[in-house]
């Protein structure tokens, strides 16, 4: 399944931050950049490495830069004129265990 979003249009030295709530969907998102969504002093072509904060318009960050928070399932990408990115998904299994013994137990 294929999706497409149009953006408003942005002049090349603008920036815009796009705020995407995955309603809920914990499959961990990233951004891929090809040669179309390079620049100078931006990322080079291929998946983006997470921020820990959230992008903002003039903190410097390059085209593509984003903020993945799984707790809220939304994410923040910053885009900037004249340059394209995908948002990708992988699969995630989130797991979690529960020890049968008490805290003093477990460090006894």
């Amino acid at each position: 399944r294929h999706r497409s979003l149009n953006y408003p249009y942005i002049g090349p030295e603008d920036e815009l931050i796009v705020l995407i709530n995955m309603r809920g969907i914990p499959e961990r998102r990233f951004v891929w950049l090809d040669e179309r969504g390079t620049a100078p002093n931006s990322y080079p072509a291929g998946r983006v490495l997470p921020l820990t904060e959230p992008p903002a318009i003039g903190d410097g960050t390059p085209h593509g830069a984003y903020y993945w928070d799984l707790s809220t399932t939304e994410m923040w990408v910053k885009m900037k004129g004249g340059l394209n990115l995908e948002v990708r998904k992988e699969n995630a299994v989130k797991v979690s265990t529960t020890l049968a013994v008490s805290v003093s137990d477990f460090y006894d």
